[in-house]
């Protein structure tokens, strides 16, 4: 349901945006910044993405686990995307997403996530949901007795 919302959300909103930029600064303005944040948003991206790649050979080397770089080179393809879609409202989250501890916080939160998946949660609307234990209960009492 969330995706559908931003599927139609984003697209009204670039609208709206262009039209407000197109009156205030005029067209050929308007399109010649949106072709400038789009060049200018790669080029970051490329830059950003051969650092990804050299921090990933270097965790390689040292054998450390790739899951926080690789979900950042996932990042880095998604604000490509971002940049390639043209509009403001795009090419700014594309921008946000190449800010390296804006990479960091997501990936962690999408790794704590998942981890809790793992953990036999389940997400139902956007909300975890713990089934019940299957295992068997036991109800116990006990006393201590003084050995008189």
């Amino acid at each position: 349901m969330r995706f559908l919302l931003i599927f139609f959300a984003i697209p009204i909103i670039e609208i709206a945006c262009l039209i407000k930029v197109g009156q205030s600064f005029g067209v050929l303005a308007t399109l010649a910044s949106l072709i400038l944040s789009t060049i200018i948003g790669i080029y970051l991206l490329r830059i950003q993405g051969v650092f990804t790649v050299f921090n990933i050979q270097q965790s390689m080397q040292q054998g450390d686990l790739l899951t926080e770089d690789m979900l950042g080179g996932m990042l880095l393809a998604v604000a490509g995307i971002l940049f390639v879609i043209p509009g403001f409202v795009t090419s700014g989250l594309g921008f946000i997403f190449l800010l390296p501890f804006v990479r960091r916080a997501i990936a962690r939160k999408m790794i704590k996530r998942s981890q809790m998946m793992g953990q036999g949660s389940v997400i139902i609307d956007a909300e975890y949901y713990h089934p019940p234990s299957t295992g068997r209960i036991l109800d116990m009492e006990s006393t201590k007795q003084d050995d008189d």
